[in-house]
């Protein structure tokens, strides 16, 4: 078929193909990387299972007689307690109100109770378990609000919280590490404090807890620590946290799989495998096999459908959503990789290949996890091509969804570029009319890398 010539729609821009492939996708990277972030939020208030909640609103006079009565040390703190873990779930301004400094210009507020922050750590170091709880939980829920009212509280709080993480009382284990989740995703000031202040070692250990709910936020606070290049990792190494998270991904039947815990420390992985240095350290974890594992139960199993939407966020794709990706972030750029790939991966490259045509972010999260396999070299392209993926990535080229045909281009120019009868694989597939097909779509970017393929490596032999 005569390629049609394309020079007079396009003007070709002075940079290679390779460089704006780059760019690109580089772009695409950090795009997900913020949605996936949003899908489980740096900060996660705690409310009560009643519908109290709902009915029960507060204001600054509110928050105000609540912080004096906490100050008389009756018996009525336990109620005072209650209503104030609501109130700072409703409004920034009231956290403002109960800490002394105005939500706006940082200046100490008008409708501040003196020493109310203090007098909440005292019922924090107090014997009464109860109390403690719902004191942990106050400064959980403080914790949500703004950067200088996070860090205010956990410079007072932080080594309380830390403490009583390596405790027998499972719940102050379990608001505690709660607590310090919310401070840890605040941002890099309270991470550096809390970690000089001896965190990680008892928080990690607490992925080897009894209890479902303390693992499910010692895994979230770990997840706001690793979200971020400025805590090293090696710290938490040390301390097991992948023999941990290892051991939550290992089951056999359907009743052996924590559906409670599984999206936070998927999430928790995600961030770990997008870590550079410590491909050696992972691939001895088996972390390719039990991941890809997860992804095929996760489609399989006939109540998946049913407990994904009460236990993940994103309407049935959370827990694939973050398992593809651990596998998107651990491909690709190493030899190392190159090797647990050829050895143990095969599963995992069909598991990608068959979400290629999955709606939103699964099927570009496994879009990219093939480019990014492509990109380790030629012996990885005919592997594919020995899968049919190349086949896939051709017949989905129709697809929609525009970033995800960006990959699909991005794969074959990395297959014309790489292995010498690479064209003619493609050929085969009748890669040219499918490009051609792109020349009339909507959006110029598409239309222009199309052209940019057709003229770069086929328009010779058409001539």
């Amino acid at each position: 078929m005569a390629s049609l010539d394309h020079s007079h729609l396009y003007k070709h821009a002075s940079d290679q193909i390779e460089d704006r492939r780059n760019d690109r996708r580089k772009q695409q990277q950090d795009f997900i990387r913020r949605q996936r972030d949003q899908l489980i939020s740096s900060k996660r208030p705690r409310y009560f299972n009643d519908n109290v909640q709902d009915e029960q609103y507060y204001d600054s006079n509110h928050v105000q007689t609540l912080a004096r009565g906490l100050l008389k040390h009756n018996n009525s703190r336990m109620d005072i307690l209650k209503n104030l873990c609501r109130a700072f779930t409703q409004d920034e301004a009231l956290i403002s109100t109960f800490l002394g400094f105005n939500r706006e210009f940082y200046f100490l507020s008008v409708c501040s109770v003196d020493n109310a922050l203090q007098s909440l750590i005292g019922i924090l170091t107090q014997s009464d378990s109860d109390l403690q709880e719902h004191a942990a939980w106050c400064i959980t829920n403080i914790c949500t609000g703004n950067h200088k009212q996070t860090l205010q509280v956990t410079r007072l709080a932080a080594p309380y919280c830390i403490t009583y993480l390596s405790g027998q009382n499972l719940a102050m284990q379990d608001q505690c590490a709660w607590a310090i989740g919310n401070m840890a995703g605040d941002g890099k000031k309270s991470r550096k404090l809390l970690v000089k202040q001896g965190v990680t070692k008892p928080l990690v250990s607490l992925l080897n807890a009894t209890s479902e709910n303390v693992i499910q936020s010692a895994a979230f606070a770990l997840s706001n620590f690793t979200r971020e290049d400025d805590i090293n990792l090696k710290e938490m190494i040390d301390c097991n946290v992948l023999k941990y998270l290892t051991n939550h991904l290992q089951f056999d039947k359907e009743d052996k799989i924590s559906f409670t815990i599984l999206p936070d420390i998927l999430h928790l992985l995600h961030h770990i495998t997008a870590k550079d240095g410590y491909d050696s350290v992972l691939l001895s974890t088996n972390i390719v096999k039990l991941v890809t594992k997860v992804i095929r139960f996760l489609t399989e199993s006939r109540n998946y459908q049913i407990k994904v939407h009460k236990l993940f966020y994103t309407n049935g794709g959370f827990g694939k959503k973050l398992g593809i990706s651990s596998e998107y972030e651990f491909i690709g750029g190493s030899q190392v990789n190159l090797t647990v790939i050829n050895e143990s991966g095969i599963e995992l490259i069909k598991e990608a290949i068959k979400r290629l045509s999955w709606a939103n972010e699964i099927g570009i999260e496994a879009a990219m996890a093939l480019r990014n396999y492509a990109s380790l070299g030629s012996d990885c392209i005919q592997h594919l091509a020995r899968l049919n993926a190349l086949q896939a990535v051709t017949a989905n080229l129709k697809s929609a969804d525009v970033d995800k045909a960006l990959v699909f281009l991005d794969i074959i120019q990395i297959t014309i570029a790489t292995i010498p009868d690479g064209k003619r694989i493609l050929n085969q597939l009748n890669i040219q009319e499918e490009l051609d097909l792109l020349l009339y779509r909507d959006d110029e970017s598409l239309r222009k890398t199309a052209s940019q393929l057709l003229d770069s490596f086929f328009a010779i032999e058409n001539s």
